[in-house]
Order: structure tokens, then sequence, then C-alpha cells
């Protein structure tokens, strides 16, 4: 694959930036999504070649594409915006690029960066597989399942393969950050609500050897197997967040006390911050969106599909893990 044209949405946000960096390390050439008002120093800087697109305009798209062999969609909206803002962008924005690779003579392989989000909670010890039914319990994962949705129509005229991770860390990540930061600083993590849940989690660069498996070897979506074209990614380990944040405490040698949150304070926190957004420019994480979702359940995820289908593999939780506090070190955010 190496010097074949990839085009590249999301380049400048966190996991598009390690898709970025391990894409030309590969040797493949990138072309980066970029709008008007977008930073692109990080693109330059990791070797990516800059094209102005903008996901409401299949024109742009259409030419930013052109001769591409695959595209990976990872561009999208997931938190303080509304649901007519998610849908536009998540739904909307994911159908244009599909048209736009649709149009091209030798249309290229799309592989969309989907969510957990858009499947929902799961049960306890009873991680989501492809073949369960989705229950989306937030508007950004009723967002992500509609796109889905909008490329299964199109899939009988593209190749598309879906990629759904759970929590996604590494080292450009400024969300997990707060949760290493609230560790180091104060040796504490605060859970929400007072049963354990379990999560499932990937590092973004195991999420881009995800990714890059199956462009060579997924499957794809088709409109008569629900299941065909869609895959999780996650590490074996299904953790409560009390292991997650003693993994973390043992990377940077601070080991913390888990003191539980009523869901009724996390839902209190979230209405005081929807006020915040409303009247200030400050955007704080926990909303009511993220609320529905942190209070919901585990949120757990079996990689079996992918990991039999295209063999891919994966650097262990514990080295991820120290590799994020040693790049947010290089940084100084820790």
């Amino acid at each position: 694959m190496a010097g074949d044209d990839v085009f590249l949405t999301g380049s400048t946000g966190f996991i598009g930036k390690h898709f970025l960096k391990q894409l030309t390390k590969l040797g493949r050439n990138v072309r980066c999504m970029t709008r008007e008002s977008s930073s692109v120093d990080s693109i330059r800087d990791l070797g990516g070649e800059i094209v102005k697109a903008d996901l409401n305009d299949i024109d742009s798209l259409t030419k930013a594409i052109g001769n591409c062999k695959t595209v990976f969609h990872v561009a999208g909206k997931a938190r303080n915006s509304t649901r007519g803002d998610m849908q536009k962008t998540n739904r909307d924005g994911t159908r244009n690029v599909a048209i736009a690779c649709q149009r091209q003579p030798n249309p290229p392989t799309l592989v969309f960066i989907s969510s957990l989000a858009a499947a929902g909670p799961s049960q306890l010890d009873q991680p989501r597989v492809e073949s369960d039914p989705c229950h989306p319990v937030s508007k950004y994962g009723v967002s992500k399942l509609d796109a889905e949705m909008e490329l299964r129509e199109l899939s009988d005229q593209l190749a598309i393969s879906v990629l759904r991770p759970p929590i996604v860390f590494g080292e450009e990540d400024t969300v997990t950050l707060d949760l290493f930061s609230a560790i180091k600083k104060f040796r504490l993590y605060t859970r929400p609500g007072y049963d354990e849940k379990q999560y499932s989690l990937i590092h973004a660069d195991d999420l881009f050897r995800s990714a890059l498996a199956i462009e060579a070897k997924g499957r794809r979506l088709e409109k008569s197997n629900l299941s065909s074209g869609i895959y999780y990614s996650s590490y074996s380990e299904e953790l409560t967040g009390t292991r997650f944040a003693e993994m973390i405490g043992s990377s940077i040698a601070m080991q913390p006390l888990t003191i539980p949150i009523p869901h009724v304070a996390v839902k209190i926190v979230a209405a005081a911050n929807e006020v915040i957004s409303a009247l200030t420019p400050l955007k704080p994480f926990v909303n009511w969106d993220k609320a529905r979702e942190v209070t919901a359940g585990s949120w757990t995820c079996n990689a079996a599909k992918l990991l039999r289908e295209t063999a891919v593999k994966f650097e262990s939780l514990e080295n991820r893990l120290a590799q994020t506090v040693e790049g947010y070190r290089r940084k100084g955010w820790l």
C-alpha cells in the first residue's frame, strides 16, 4: 500500500493525528481535509497534504477525494453540540463523504470510524458483539448509528466498512488526560454510581491498526446482513473503572482512592454545565449527553470478529498506558 493516496478527515483531532502519523510512517501519501478555520501546523509537521473541503459540500469533497484509494472518515462531533448540529456533521456529513466517494471513476474503499455509542451500553460481563441490536442512549450515539444506516443504503454501490471503538485514549487526548491528572494531583478517581461498571478500551494507535487491517482484509457493509462490515476494536480486558484507575496509578506511581459519585449528583453537575455552556464560551465535558452515557451502565465490546477476520495484532494495554503517560509528560501536560 506504500505510496497509495489516502483521504483523511478529522486529521487535526486527537484520533486523526494518530492516524496521520502512522500513515505517513508507512509511506502513504495522505490528503488531509481542512476547513478555512482549521489550524494546519500539525498536518504539515506530520507530513500530510492539506486540501480544503467541507463535510457539508459534496462538490468540495468530490474534488478532494479524487484518485484516492482509501478514505478514513474520522471527523465528527462528539460533544457540546445540539442534536441538529450532531446530525448535520455525523449523519449528513458521513453520507456526503460516501456520495463523494461514489462519484469517483474508481471509487475508494471507505472506512468509517463510528463508536460503541452507536450500539449503546452493555450488561455486566456481557460485552457487545456486532450482531446485537443497537440501543443508543445519547444524541451522539444516535447520530453515529444514523450515519451507519446512511452508509448501508449506499453499500451496494461502494465498498464500506464501519469500525466502532469504545473509549479511545492516547497521548493527544485531552479528555482522558483529566483522569490521569486527577489521579496524579489528588490521588482520586471519582466513579459514577455506587455499583461498578465495566469498560472496554483501545489506544488510538491500535485503533489505527484496526482500520488498516479492515482496509486490507475487512468485509464490507451489506444491506441484507446487518452485522457484515461492522467491527468492534478493543483490548480483551473488560475493566472496571476502579481497575482502570489503578492501572493509570501504576503507570504514574500514584495509587488512587476511589470515591463513588451518585448518579443524581452527575445529573446535577450536567444540568449546571448546560447552563454554563449556554451563557459562557466554556464547554464543560459532563453535559446532559455525557451524563446519559456515564449513568447508563457498562460500555464493553468484543473484538473477536475483528481479530478473526483480519488477524490484526495489538500492543498490550500496559504498554499503551506507559506510552500515553510518556507522551503527556513530553508535552508538559502531566
